[in-house]
């Protein structure tokens, strides 16, 4: 009998120190998964804050990428215009410089100022086009006009400028094997020489014409 007692005692107080164990685990639980709801309601707090100035630096960012692309167009606009009219300018320089072509007025030095000017406008084009490239990084940009600034200009106006030493060189010499004629033969032959000259200014203006067409 003593021993069932000793037993039942036994079994009593592992009992009772097993149930007080799980009691403190379970209360250790309860704290724990307090703080971790803490934990979880801050962090969801922080995640919609996140969420929310996500939103916004993505309205910003369109924004800014709308800004953009507005500068981008406006800056092609203006380069598309201005290259538009100094390829303008430079054609007609060209055409016009043979007609301007006299060995009075200088052939090498019209030759040489056409030459330059063209020279400018294409570096103008080049630049602004390299300007749109460094800003934009534009790999779609249209090349410059090749059938003017992709020429050798100078060679181009030499070729003209020989045409015109050639026929003034033509009309001088027949004027010296000439010079004993009468005055009605000299009023012709330069007469000749004026519709040579302008037959030859209208022979430069087509090779231009169709040069550009």
């Amino acid at each position: 009998m003593k021993i069932l007692s000793s037993i039942f005692l036994v079994f009593i107080i592992v009992t009772f120190y097993t149930l007080n164990y799980m009691n403190n685990k379970i209360n250790d639980l309860i704290s724990m998964n307090e703080v971790l709801k803490t934990s979880n309601m801050k962090i969801t707090k922080n995640n919609n804050q996140l969420k929310t100035k996500n939103k916004k630096l993505i309205q910003k960012n369109n924004k800014l990428v709308n800004r953009e692309r507005k500068i981008h167009q406006s800056i092609k606009a203006r380069r598309k215009k201005l290259t538009s009219i100094k390829l303008s300018r430079a054609k007609t320089k060209l055409i016009t410089a043979g007609t301007k072509m006299t060995p009075i007025l200088g052939i090498s030095a019209i030759i040489a100022a056409t030459t330059y000017d063209i020279k400018n406008y294409c570096d103008d084009i080049s630049e602004m086009e390299q300007f749109e490239y460094n800003l934009f990084g534009d790999k779609n940009l249209k090349s410059t006009n090749n059938k003017i600034c992709g020429i050798n200009i100078e060679e181009k106006l030499n070729y003209t400028g020989e045409n015109i030493k050639n026929i003034h060189t033509k009309f001088i010499n027949s004027m010296k094997r000439q010079y004993n004629v009468t005055e009605d033969y000299w009023k012709g032959k330069t007469k000749k020489f004026a519709k040579a000259v302008d037959k030859s200014n209208k022979e430069i203006v087509e090779y231009w014409d169709k040069f550009f067409n």
